[in-house]
């Protein structure tokens, strides 16, 4: 049976997508110095020489997977910026950070990879998220949903334990029970 060109183009999908699911796992662990080509190769399923196919270096997965965290970024501090109250909006990122944390070790992963980023654009925008969020937190306390506090060091507090409980969960694996809203949520209400 002859392959159609749709039936080709979704299988260069789904083999781009194991080579980035392999290398946000193995650069999140390892970091790019840390990581071989081979390995990610071998993480994907895929032959070494198939992989440069598609990627010509490790370097290349990298780059990409940092335009990949910068429309991250951008997207999740547009999601603070709504017309939601502040105590909905952070409850709604709560239960989707559970939903996601549930659901394996990806979100975690690339948690964990954004931190360890160094590129002047995503640092920015990652500036730009934290005075998203500060902003939040700000208007929710002026509409006594939140607790009165600082508002940029209760920003950071919330950004500390998203990379706390991704790091947990990297480290312990099956063993980890990611936290409720309501836990995630506490120090704010």
């Amino acid at each position: 049976m002859p392959r159609t060109k749709e039936f080709g183009e979704k299988l260069r999908e789904a083999t781009r997508d194991k080579i980035i699911n392999a290398a946000v796992a193995l650069f999140a662990e390892n970091g790019l110095a840390g990581t071989s080509v081979s390995q990610i190769a071998k993480q994907a399923g895929i032959s070494v020489g198939l992989m440069y196919h598609y990627y010509k270096t490790k370097e290349e997965i990298f780059a990409q997977l940092v335009e990949f965290a910068k429309k991250e970024v951008l997207e999740f501090a547009e999601a603070l910026n709504n017309e939601q109250s502040p105590k909905k909006t952070i409850l709604d990122i709560a239960d989707e950070m559970v939903k996601e944390w549930q659901s394996g070790l990806e979100f975690s992963q690339w948690i964990i990879l954004s931190n360890n980023l160094t590129d002047d654009e995503l640092s920015y925008h990652g500036t730009e998220f934290v005075s998203s969020l500060e902003n939040l937190i700000k208007k929710g306390q002026k509409q006594g949903d939140f607790k009165a506090g600082d508002y940029k060091k209760m920003a950071l507090f919330f950004l500390a334990m998203l990379e706390g409980v991704a790091s947990l969960q990297l480290s312990m694996k099956g063993e980890f029970t990611p936290p409720t809203v309501e836990m995630i949520t506490a120090f704010l209400m």
